[in-house]
């Protein structure tokens, strides 16, 4: 999973680093935190998109990167999601959501600078990414292998034993009128008019949100911004409406929006990106400038979070599976995480004069990490369990596409905070002889390191640091008050009586397909 690399030197106009490293730094924090979970179930849609994404990184330029890598991403973390939770019990669910990325995570946040360095060095930054167009189908050729055997046994049990229609699937009468065929694909099955309005309002909503980020809040002042974010939000309402009153079949079932676990597990998910993203956005820069910590000192902190994730989250999916209800976990999890997002407000700006040391802050960061896993695991487990089995995929989307959204609020409220406040601390703190110099020290972390340590300017830059910085905190901890209030009202989920439920169900249909199958062969022994 790509990390970020918390570049050392910005370019001249920008406060944190490189533009085009910063945007891909930006989507590879949101991607390995936010969603969290990455293995290699294949699908034919999958393995072009995902296969020619790092040919495309390699040799096409940012826009056309973006996009496949988005899609492969996406594509690649739902299916896996469903294939997981097709093969496994609710009880053991937790601990596999979490396996394959943690064993993966861990290694390569070390291994992989040391990989990345030698590519550099050794051969060119597109062998670096091209060579992955190899290297993840074959590494994909196991799990490939295992489909295939399990699709041949499901057969031979009776199981899956014939592909059913577009036109049984569709309840498309014989004799039907083409017109009538597209109508009731389209927009009955397919809920076209649904999907359109759901894609679209997220669209309009995100874009803007994408577009002034941490580094362009600038740009909330054009009006363009403003009516794209507006007719957003209007176009999902419209799909709300849409859904729960006019579609025959919706593409997302209204019960689901109804159902308490879902709506609050999607919530939860969604603020706590969202209060991460707030304080971490120029989180690097700050340490660099006013705690004095060299680059690499910086990315062990922020490391520090990242590992205490995956092992928050294995050690939780284990266990999960003995105490087998998940209310409990999914409050030690936000209990720790406002914990967590409250003590930066002190780590940094001790007594006004200093930031704290390292030890301080990797531990804090090593709670934020816990925390996070200990309550992500439960919450997708109550999600996937609120709903039937066809209707995981989309809630899982909805989980999924909830993180994002408040990972990008959370870059948009850290960027505007930060853009506001500094320029104005910065102005009045710094020594008459320096003042000039405030939107030069402001949009560069190089000039602001280049005053030495103890004079007065770099005193009155540090200071201002400080006090940007503790506001982000005091913003972070303010968007995750709600959790203390929301973990109340989740169903506790019992999971050894929720697993006793769907075994029912699943033997009860696994009899109806061997009576269907012997039937099927008694037919054609007689004929």
């Amino acid at each position: 999973m790509p990390e970020q690399r918390n570049d050392i030197t910005p370019a001249p106009r920008e406060p944190l680093g490189n533009d085009n490293d910063g945007g891909r730094t930006e989507k590879a924090e949101v991607d390995s935190e936010e969603q969290m979970h990455h293995a290699a179930p294949p699908t034919e849609a999958i393995r072009k998109i995902w296969t020619k994404s790092p040919l495309i990184v390699a040799f096409a330029g940012n826009i056309s990167r973006g996009i496949f890598e988005s899609f492969g991403d996406t594509w690649w973390t739902i299916t896996e999601q469903i294939f997981i939770a097709e093969v496994t019990s609710l009880m053991n669910r937790g601990s596999l959501f979490t396996l394959p990325e943690s064993l993966a995570a861990i290694p390569t946040l070390y291994a992989g600078t040391y990989l990345g360095e030698h590519m550099l060095l050794k051969s060119s930054w597109r062998w670096g990414f091209g060579m992955w167009a190899a290297t993840m189908p074959f590494c994909a050729l196991p799990t490939i292998a295992i489909m295939v055997f399990m699709g041949f046994r499901a057969r031979k049990k009776g199981i899956y034993y014939k592909r059913v229609s577009l036109r049984a699937a569709s309840e498309i009468p014989e004799g039907a009128s083409w017109t009538t065929k597209v109508r009731q694909v389209l927009f009955v099955q397919l809920d076209i008019v649904g999907a359109f309005l759901l894609l679209a309002g997220l669209a309009m909503t995100l874009l803007p949100l994408s577009i002034t980020g941490r580094r362009n809040t600038e740009r909330w002042i054009e009006p363009s911004s403003i009516v794209l974010l507006i007719v957003g939000v209007l176009t999902f309402v419209g799909f709300l409406v849409w859904d729960g009153r006019y579609a025959k079949k919706p593409i997302v079932p209204f019960r689901m929006i109804k159902n308490r676990n879902v709506i609050l597990a999607c919530v939860s998910v969604c603020i706590i990106a969202m209060s991460d993203s707030t304080y971490r956005t120029f989180a690097p820069s700050f340490l660099q400038v006013a705690g004095g910590y060299s680059p690499g000192h910086a990315v062990r902190i922020d490391n520090a979070r990242r590992v205490a994730l995956n092992l928050g989250g294995i050690v939780i999916g284990i266990t999960i599976r003995f105490v087998k209800n998940t209310k409990p976990f999914i409050v030690l999890g936000f209990l720790m995480v406002a914990l967590a997002n409250g003590l930066p407000i002190y780590f940094t700006n001790i007594d006004g004069s200093r930031v704290a040391n390292e030890a301080a802050l990797t531990t804090g960061q090593v709670l934020l990490g816990l925390g996070r896993g200990f309550a992500q695991i439960p919450l997708q487990v109550s999600l996937q369990a609120a709903v039937p089995d066809h209707e995981i995929g989309i809630a899982t989307a909805m989980f999924l596409s909830s993180s994002g959204f408040g990972a990008n609020v959370g870059n948009s409220i850290g960027g505007a905070l930060w853009n506001t406040l500094l320029p104005r601390r910065l102005a009045p703190n710094l020594p008459e002889v320096d003042k000039a110099n405030s939107t030069i020290i402001f949009r560069s972390i190089v000039a602001a390191q280049s005053y030495e340590p103890g004079t007065a300017t770099r005193d009155a830059i540090n200071l201002s640091y400080r006090l940007t910085q503790q506001t982000l905190a005091i913003g972070s901890l303010s968007l995750s008050i709600p959790l203390l209030l929301i973990m109340f009202f989740f169903r506790n989920v019992k999971l050894e009586k929720e697993d006793e439920k769907r075994n029912e169900v699943a033997e009860q249909q696994l009899a109806a397909a061997g009576q269907g199958l012997s039937g099927q062969n008694n037919v054609a022994g007689k004929s």
